[in-house]
C-alpha cells in the first residue's frame, strides 16, 4: 500500500525539526507548557532564533505542526509495506501493521503521554484521532462488497483509528512496559481473532446498574 508523504522535506530540514521536537519534549519533562519559552527550545536544540522562526511562528504553531506531522507518520507506520519475508493471515500470531505502528510510537511515547494527559493546549487523543482519520481518508481506498454495501466508511476509519489509539492508551496506562511485539500479538488476538469467537454473553450486571432507569 502506498504511504502518504505529506510535505516532503530534505534530510537537513528533518534533522532540524527533530532537534526542536526533542528539545521541546525534554523541556516538558521539567516544566509545564505555559512556562516553556521559545528561547528555551532554541537554546536546548542548539539552533538560532531565525532558524526556529523559519519553521514556526511560535510555540503554539510548533505544537500544531508536530501534531499534524505525527498524524501523517502514524498513517505511514500503519500502511508500511509488509516485509518480503513476512506474511499475515487470520491465523497469524502478530498483526504486522500494528507492529509497525507500535515500534514507531515507542520512539514517540513522550508525545503520546502528553496527548493522553491533555498537557498540550488544544490537543487531546480525541483530536488526534480526528486528524489521523482525515489522513486515512486521503490514502485509503475501500471497495465495498455485496455483504456490506451500506458501510459508513467515515465510521470505519474512526473506529479503526480509535482502536489503534486505545492500544496506545492501554500501553501508557502500564508505563509503556510492553514491547511493540507483545502489543501487536495482543492486537491480532483481541481485535482480529476475537471475531471468530462463537458467542459472548453477559452473565450478570453489577447490582448498582439499572438498565431501564438508564434508558428512561
Amino acid at each position: 500500500m502506498a504511504t502518504f508523504e505529506g510535505n516532503k522535506s530534505n534530510k537537513s530540514s528533518a534533522r532540524t525539526k527533530t532537534a526542536f521536537l526533542n528539545a521541546f519534549l525534554h523541556l516538558m519533562r521539567e516544566k509545564t507548557f505555559d512556562t516553556i519559552f521559545v528561547s528555551d527550545i532554541i537554546e536546548l536544540a542548539g539552533y538560532s532564533r531565525p532558524t526556529f522562526y523559519s519553521y514556526y511562528q511560535d510555540k503554539y504553531d510548533m505544537v500544531a505542526k508536530i501534531i499534524d506531522e505525527e498524524a501523517v507518520n502514524f498513517v505511514n507506520a500503519v500502511c508500511a509495506p509488509i516485509p518480503d519475508d513476512a506474511t499475515m493471515t487470520f491465523e497469524s500470531d502478530v498483526f504486522l501493521p500494528g507492529l509497525s505502528l507500535f515500534r514507531h510510537v515507542a520512539e514517540r511515547k513522550e508525545l503520546y503521554y502528553y496527548l493522553i494527559h491533555n498537557m498540550l493546549p488544544g490537543y487531546s487523543m480525541d483530536s488526534m484521532c480526528r486528524k489521523i482519520c482525515r489522513v486515512f481518508q486521503r490514502v485509503l481506498s475501500i471497495e465495498l462488497t455485496e455483504e456490506c454495501p451500506n458501510m459508513n466508511v467515515d465510521l470505519y476509519n474512526y473506529i479503526t483509528t480509535d482502536t489503534y489509539l486505545a492500544f496506545i492508551k492501554y500501553w501508557e496506562m502500564h508505563d509503556f512496559s510492553f514491547t511493540p511485539e507483545y502489543l501487536a500479538t495482543q492486537m491480532m488476538t483481541n481485535w482480529v481473532k476475537i471475531k471468530k469467537v462463537s458467542s459472548v454473553k453477559v452473565n450478570a450486571l453489577p447490582p448498582s446498574i439499572n438498565i431501564i432507569e438508564m434508558m428512561g
